[in-house]
């Protein structure tokens, strides 16, 4: 490890966030470097007094300002197109959001069945298809093999 990589990797080492490989690069250069151990130490403590400084919190009134242009703006953008369709279709009567929610998975399981017969259809067909293209491949093979043409 140079003297380049090694300052990149301080800050990561003395919130030991830095892995265990890179870690002992460091400490090994660090040990060999009186110039980076120097500049170590040095930023160390600048880095421990940043550290040291208090979060500054906003005032209250910058609250509650935030809160009413907060609330400015939600009055005039308005609900989402969403919650516009769902605040008109969901039914606001507690009996009739349960028959909803009871009957929305039997809905589904009929439609699904209903699907399902049509793929099943659809693939009697093709096996009947198959069948018909099978048999004429049958009758011309049979035809070709009698003598005359006449009995063809």
């Amino acid at each position: 490890m140079n003297c380049e990589q090694a300052s990149e990797f301080l800050p990561e080492y003395w919130d030991s966030a830095l892995d265990e490989v890179p870690r002992r690069e460091l400490e090994a250069h660090l040990a060999a470097c009186p110039a980076c151990r120097n500049e170590a130490a040095r930023l160390k403590t600048f880095w421990m007094r940043l550290g040291a400084i208090p979060d500054e919190a906003p005032p209250s009134a910058a609250r509650g300002r935030f809160n009413a242009l907060l609330a400015d703006y939600q009055q005039a953008v308005g609900p989402s197109r969403w919650d516009a369709f769902l605040a008109n279709w969901w039914p606001r009567r507690p009996a009739a959001q349960l028959t909803c929610s009871f009957g929305m998975p039997r809905l589904r399981l009929l439609v699904g069945h209903t699907l399902t017969i049509d793929v099943q259809r659809g693939k009697e067909v093709a096996r009947l298809q198959e069948e018909i293209g099978s048999t004429r491949q049958l009758v011309a093979l049979s035809l070709m093999r009698q003598q005359s043409a006449s009995e063809r």
